[in-house]
């Protein structure tokens, strides 16, 4: 027998210890090498590639020194990003590019400007239409041939020349699409990617506008990404950034999970031959392996890692306890035939903890209404927040039972096949209860419906 309250309920059943084994994302995810510069014909032909699309991905900015400021950027700008379905319209065996979700190619855009904000230059970019029904057609190839390139040969499976020329502009992978391959290019793991190049062409600061193509995984062909790098605007006029140089991690909170081990410093023009760069955490010298320097990618830039760490392989930045201050300085860089130092502080941490600024929506007002007259309530300034909602609501005596006497009642049944949620030979008490049971393992559900409600029930929305 089953009594109903004053909310909405679901009764379900499902086995806690079942463990379903998941495909391992990190060992199935590569990256290729990233895209060279364009040429100077292939710039100009960028410049007239064709309309842009007016997008609701950006401008962001934001300060990295305020430690509340980044946390709420980063739960309502990064996280957001993950929950849009691609809604891929295409084939692979039938060499179909098909098309993604506009809002999926929003997210991809909200994640790349989400990237750009912190490191502190332009975050608007936005997506070209023909940029991105090309890198689409440049997703399918690979995809279809489970390799990477930016010059695939025309004996390849799906080929098409809009996707060979995608291919040569774009940042490319396989294992992931969207937001998450996003993500994969910032990191830049791999042998192949001591230069971080494909950092280097999504936090360029003259980029405007950028394409995307995705093709999840469908069968045995692995999900691809292609992000089209280069418009127009290359070797351009450089905009305003928040300091002369490039950074990743920038300067000021970072969340962890944006951290990877390979840190880049990136100045246009600089030469980092002689250049040196030491790590401190928390005061505690951190040793570091300097990467090989390459040019032709973005702007100059030197890279490095802790020893200890391994950046050929995916890795996931360890959740810290407490926010971690990292103390990096770059020395002896060439700048205009000056000698010049940098110097800045890194704090790691940890965007789901609050912090000193935090500010949480308390209620203040009496704990005990005042019958038949005015109360009121209010709560403080929530920082960040442009709107906020409230829900008023009163207590109804509700005595409503449903005991499967009338048999499913108002409960809505969703059940695997092949047995009775309505019994007459097991009851607590009258002559029927309500049974539930696992032929499969899926879950079992009994929901109480909003509809059919005599007068005077209270409806459960």
């Amino acid at each position: 027998m089953a009594k109903a309250g004053t909310a909405p309920f679901r009764f379900s059943f499902w086995l806690g210890m079942l463990s379903i084994p998941l495909l391992a994302e990190n060992g199935d995810f590569q990256l290729g090498v990233p895209p060279e510069a364009p040429t100077p014909e292939e710039v100009l032909a960028l410049k007239q590639a064709g309309p842009r699309l007016l997008s609701r991905t950006g401008p962001f900015v934001v300060d990295t020194s305020i430690r509340e400021q980044v946390r709420l950027f980063h739960q309502s700008v990064y996280v957001t990003a993950d929950t849009v379905d691609h809604a891929w319209t295409g084939n692979v065996a039938g060499c179909q590019a098909g098309a993604i979700a506009p809002a999926f190619q929003d997210a991809v855009a909200r994640r790349i400007n989400y990237f750009r904000a912190l490191a502190g230059i332009p975050a608007g970019v936005t997506l070209n239409p023909n940029f991105s029904a090309k890198a689409q057609e440049a997703a399918l190839m690979m995809s279809a041939n489970n390799s990477l390139s930016h010059f695939p040969p025309v004996s390849w499976s799906c080929y098409t020349a809009d996707g060979a020329e995608a291919a040569r502009s774009s940042n490319l992978a396989i294992g992931r699409l969207g937001p998450s391959a996003v993500d994969g290019y910032m990191e830049d793991f791999g042998a192949g990617n001591a230069a971080v190049g494909h950092r280097r062409w999504l936090l360029y600061p003259q980029t405007e506008t950028m394409g995307t193509g995705d093709v999840p995984a469908t069968g045995s062909w692995r999900a691809a990404n292609a992000v089209w790098v280069f418009d127009g605007n290359f070797g351009g006029p450089r905009p305003a950034t928040r300091n002369d140089y490039v950074s990743w991690p920038p300067p000021g909170y970072v969340p962890y999970q944006v951290v990877y081990p390979r840190w880049s410093f990136s100045y246009p023009g600089a030469d980092f031959s002689a250049s040196t760069v030491s790590l401190a955490a928390d005061g505690q010298p951190v040793p570091v392996v300097t990467e090989s320097i390459s040019g032709n990618i973005g702007d100059s830039s030197l890279v490095w890692y802790p020893s200890e760490l391994n950046p050929n392989s995916p890795y996931f930045w360890p959740r810290p306890a407490s926010d971690i201050v990292y103390e990096v300085n770059v020395r002896h860089v060439q700048v205009g035939g000056a000698t010049r130092d940098f110097s800045y502080s890194v704090t790691v941490f940890d965007p789901s903890t609050a912090g000193p600024d935090t500010v949480l929506p308390e209620i203040v007002g009496p704990s005990q209404a005042a019958v038949g007259q005015s109360n009121s309530y209010g709560i403080a300034a929530v920082p960040g927040a442009t709107a906020h909602q409230y829900r008023a609501s009163r207590r109804l005596l509700f005595t409503t039972v449903e005991g499967a006497e009338d048999g499913d009642g108002r409960f809505e049944v969703d059940v695997s096949s092949g047995y009775e949620v309505v019994v007459t030979d097991v009851k607590a008490s009258g002559l029927r209860a309500y049974h539930l049971a696992h032929p499969t393992l899926t879950p079992q559900y009994l929901t109480y419906s909003t509809s059919s409600m005599r007068n005077g029930d209270l409806p459960i929305r």
